[in-house]
């Protein structure tokens, strides 16, 4: 072979092709050549397809990789990947566990032959073996187990009765029922006025809106930059927030410390009255129309019916369970209707004090209450990830949605224009359905980017209806527009879940939210 054809064959060993054809003798020679100085791995660089060496593909199911994984972390070892040996330690002992004694069962008895705790109870000893009859071989003077005084046989005999008098009450069955009742009932609603007077010089009261508030105006809505008022008169996390009806002069909002407070907008910003509403946590609050009354439910099972402007408790009403939401009917004021944890939706009328209809369909417990297409139809969402549209004042559901991919649904609101259901899902986006004949869901829309899993964070849409707001678990209020489903941006408002966001009615660009935090913030 000459020089140029040995110069030719030196090739590198990543070197993919070569001009010349070599004989089988010259493919299979030797390497040859000094190694790398800066290559400190065994393989060969031609030879490895990762950094630190060779890996080949193997399949391996999950089943199969767990039972080795179990086996040697268990035995010390186990088989390798390709079948062909065993990894770890092979002569590895297990520490030996002693043996369980079998407990005797109840019922069983013991076993008096193989007992080794008495030798009397041996039946290879002739003299001493006094077998399962025994004599009681106790201390002396104590109780034999088993034997009770005259005094304690019970006869087994029945003996008569005396008849009672007639007219005679029993004292021991009316005492549970009167203990009962007064537990209930020994809570006093009330509440405090905070204001310095209940009328101005023209005579109007606290809760009639100002002059400058014109209700009805159509404006656009802007996202708030900068807060500018907090309220922290709760001691405990807030339930629920409400701007009064079409002014927003006054905010309503519900805690777990057990009041209702209602509080400016405008002006001092103070809190105007307290309303010791529950005897436990307060769970939702509702205006109506006028704003001259409120509805509030609380975990003491109770629903109770107030006067804005006095503080004075109207009404009472209880359905013996947990009420989870409470709403007003928009067209009929003297009736409202009550989401409980029993899975029933009981509808309440306010002049006769007394329950007009129950609608039970739901598997779960009743979340949101929402009033659809004129107020003839409303519809409820539930823990049992269901959606169901009732008409109103009809105890059989009009239409019931379940899919395997819903997931539960804390919190609906109806978009301004009143097709349109904005349902906050558990699985952090927020869904949009249709209410207008058919209740459909929009798969086009929907709203995503914040975290809501495990938390009800209220969700809303602006007075315009050009945007969708929604607290998150992490403090934050994000801002998506409608038409393109993107987010326009967030706010970090609090400290903890923001649970509940309200915009003012009439203001453009103000933004109240609430928290767990204890706090309610304002924002323009």
């Amino acid at each position: 072979m000459d020089q140029l054809e040995e110069k030719q064959l030196l090739v590198g060993s990543t070197t993919t092709y070569i001009s010349v054809n070599p004989t089988y003798d010259q493919m299979y020679k030797p390497v040859k050549g000094a190694n790398a100085p800066w290559l400190g791995a065994s393989v060969a660089p031609g030879q490895r397809n990762i950094v630190t060496g060779f890996v080949q593909d193997h399949y391996m199911n999950d089943s199969m990789f767990d039972h080795q994984h179990n086996a040697y972390f268990t035995n010390g070892f186990a088989e390798s990947p390709d079948g062909m040996s065993m990894v770890g330690d092979v002569n590895h002992e297990r520490p030996k566990k002693k043996p369980r004694k079998r407990k005797r069962k109840r019922g069983e008895p013991r076993d008096l032959v193989n007992d080794p705790r008495d030798p009397k109870k041996d039946p290879s000893n002739v003299d001493g073996f006094m077998g399962t009859w025994r004599p009681y071989s106790g201390p002396v003077g104590a109780e034999k187990v088993g034997e009770r005084s005259e005094e304690e046989v019970v006869p087994a005999i029945p003996q008569p009765v005396e008849p009672k008098e007639s007219g005679a009450n029993d004292e021991e069955d009316t005492e549970v029922p009167e203990a009962k009742k007064k537990k209930l009932h020994d809570f006093n609603a009330h509440s405090v006025f905070h204001g310095e007077r209940g009328y101005d010089y023209m005579g109007r009261t606290w809760v009639d809106p100002s002059s400058h508030l014109k209700a009805g105006r159509p404006h656009e809505n802007f996202k708030p930059k900068k807060r500018v008022h907090t309220w922290a008169g709760h001691s405990k996390g807030i339930s629920a927030i409400r701007f009064f009806p079409d002014y927003g002069h006054l905010l309503l909002s519900s805690s777990m410390d057990k009041t209702v407070k209602i509080w400016e907008t405008d002006g001092q910003r103070k809190c105007m009255q307290t309303y010791h509403a529950h005897k436990k946590a307060v769970k939702d609050i509702c205006f109506s129309n006028d704003g001259r009354q409120f509805l509030s439910c609380g975990y003491d099972k109770y629903t109770r019916l107030w006067d804005t402007e006095t503080g004075q408790c109207i009404g009472e009403y209880t359905g013996h369970k947990f009420p989870y939401c409470v709403k007003f009917n928009p067209s009929r004021q003297h009736n409202f209707l009550v989401g409980q944890r029993n899975k029933k939706i009981i509808q309440w009328d306010t002049r006769s004090g007394k329950i007009t209809q129950t609608y039970d369909r739901h598997l779960g417990a009743v979340n949101t209450i929402t009033f659809v297409e004129e107020d003839r139809k409303f519809v409820t969402t539930s823990d049992d990830k269901s959606i169901i549209v009732w008409d109103f004042g009809v105890p059989v559901e009009h239409k019931y949605i379940s899919e395997p991919t819903m997931f539960s649904m804390p919190s609906v609101s109806l978009s301004p224009n009143g097709k349109w259901l904005l349902c906050q899902s558990l699985d952090n986006q927020i869904l949009v359905y249709g209410c207008k004949d058919r209740f459909r869901l929009n798969r086009k829309k929907k709203f995503s980017g914040h975290l809501t899993a495990g938390h009800g964070c209220e969700v809303i849409s602006s007075p315009d209806g050009r945007m969708v707001i929604s607290g998150s678990h992490a403090g934050e209020v994000y801002f998506w527009n409608w038409k393109t489903c993107q987010i326009m941006g967030k706010i970090k408002a609090h400290s903890d879940v923001v649970i509940g966001c309200q915009f003012h009615p009439i203001e453009s660009s103000k933004l109240a939210t609430a928290s767990w935090d204890g706090t309610i913030k304002y924002w323009d």
